[in-house]
């Protein structure tokens, strides 16, 4: 090897050296989280994250088929939470659901929380309708005057 070809590599080995440390102190390794949106039955179930939490505290949680297409209800010492969709549940459905809190069953019903399309300030919902309660939703004129904060 000549002297100048010896030359130049110390040059490019030092140049790389130096690069390398430059971006060792200049750039980190970090772990960014993205959310990516509901995966797996998450998707497609809301009540999963409920049924995780109540399992890990020792309660026996379980997803139950649809209450239109399966006849028969939980032991009354249980409790049913019904979401939102629940269009189906027809009048003989709804007279079951009450006799067996009659008996004892404990229901949790959610208010469905669309606002209706054709200008009217309630949504119809027959198993809440059936309990007496009405669901009403009030527009906001200015929503910087709402006490709860913007949104």
């Amino acid at each position: 090897m000549t002297r100048q070809t010896l030359y130049g590599l110390v040059v490019v080995i030092t140049v790389a050296v130096l690069t390398g440390v430059w971006f060792v102190n200049n750039y980190e390794h970090r772990t960014v989280r993205k959310f990516v949106g509901y995966q797996g039955e998450s998707r497609h179930n809301p009540m999963m994250a409920a049924r995780r939490y109540l399992r890990r505290m020792g309660v026996d949680a379980r997803r139950y088929a649809p209450i239109v297409r399966d006849t028969r209800l939980p032991l009354t010492r249980d409790v049913i939470v019904l979401g939102t969709n629940r269009l189906t549940i027809t009048e003989p459905i709804t007279e079951k659901l009450f006799t067996w809190v009659r008996a004892g069953g404990r229901l949790v019903v959610f208010a469905r929380n669309e606002i209706p399309d054709n200008g009217a300030d309630t949504v119809e919902d027959k198993l809440l309708a059936a309990l007496g309660i009405t669901v009403r939703y009030l527009e906001l004129e200015n929503r910087e005057q709402n006490q709860y904060g913007p949104f």
